[in-house]
């Protein structure tokens, strides 16, 4: 109800993730969910994964400057259209990977463009296909691509080409 009715948890259970389509409703719907993950525990790393699918590294900032988090307000301030500031995020994603941290991990693999990695960390460790499908449907350049290869490799066993 109310805020959290957009939480990802209820937008899953009603197979929001398979079929949320088209740009706008997609986006619209994913900017709810990223806003009522970050209103259920006031924690940022909730909304992260969600706010980066979307691009929106400047909304998941001002998230991260309203806890006081400054390790992660001053990392988020670089410019990730930079070489070094993308291996940055990659090098930080594999981290957070061995640390379990799901939710950062997807969003910094997104920092770096790594969009297949993203997914893979969703259908994989978060055991979450639908979000892995949100975050590759969202991917900016070829996301039919990320959808085909996602469903590839984590729905029909890998048996797809590369």
């Amino acid at each position: 109800s109310g805020a959290t009715a957009y939480a990802w948890a209820h937008v899953s259970d009603v197979g929001g993730g398979y079929w949320l389509s088209g740009s706008g409703q997609l986006r619209a719907t994913v900017e709810r969910v990223a806003k009522a993950q970050f209103s259920l525990r006031k924690e940022p790393d909730d909304a992260a994964p969600f706010y980066m699918a979307l691009g929106k590294k400047a909304a998941l900032l001002a998230l991260y400057m309203a806890v006081g988090n400054e390790k992660l307000v001053g990392f988020l301030s670089n410019d990730f259209e930079t070489e070094r500031w993308r291996t940055a995020a990659l090098k930080n994603a594999y981290a957070l990977v061995s640390r379990r941290n799901w939710p950062l991990a997807v969003a910094f693999f997104l920092l770096a463009k790594a969009w297949r990695d993203a997914c893979a960390i969703c259908a994989r460790h978060m055991k979450d296909v639908q979000l892995a499908l949100v975050v590759a449907a969202l991917a900016p350049l070829e996301p039919l691509a990320e959808v085909q290869h996602l469903l590839e490799q984590h729905l029909l066993g890998g048996r797809g080409d590369e």
